[in-house]
Formats: C-alpha cells, sequence, structure tokens
C-alpha cells in the first residue's frame, strides 16, 4: 500500500496504468469545493489555524479492487477552540 503521492505515480508507472492517478484525481475534485483561495500576501487568517494535511490510501476489495485516495486533515496539531472544550 502506498504511503505518499510519488509512490502512487510509481507504482502506475510500474504496472503501466493510472488507477492511483485517477484516485487522487477523484479525490481532489471532491474535496476542492471545500477550500477558498487567499492572497498570498496574508500570512494567516485571523481566527483560523493552518492545519497540515495528507492522503490516506486504500483498496476496496468489495469494489473490484477500486484504488481510493482520502485527504484528510492533522487536526490533532492544533489546539481546539474554547467553545469545543
Amino acid at each position: 500500500m502506498p504511503k505518499t503521492a510519488e509512490e502512487t505515480y510509481i507504482i502506475d508507472e510500474a504496472n503501466g496504468d493510472t488507477y492511483w492517478t485517477d484516485a487522487i484525481a477523484e479525490e481532489m475534485k471532491k474535496v476542492r469545493v471545500a477550500f477558498a483561495e487567499y492572497d498570498d500576501e496574508i500570512d494567516k487568517l485571523e481566527g483560523y489555524d493552518q492545519l497540515e494535511l495528507h492522503l490516506i490510501f486504500d483498496i476496496k476489495l468489495s469494489e473490484n479492487f477500486r484504488r481510493k485516495a482520502r485527504l484528510v486533515a492533522e487536526g490533532h496539531k492544533t489546539n481546539p477552540p474554547p467553545s469545543v472544550t
């Protein structure tokens, strides 16, 4: 199972297919609506914390070995707002 996007591209090239690349593209298409672009001059949006993101990869055995990619936030690295605790 790949751990990084770079590994997925190497696997696809070695196998002569695009299963992992297609899975990443599908996930990026789904999550794109959740992100807003802002000007590069703004260091940090007030009231928000910057989160690191990473991809998690899986193969769905029940769906003819379909490759899946999920973009997840590393929310455990930020402090929760007072309203949540």
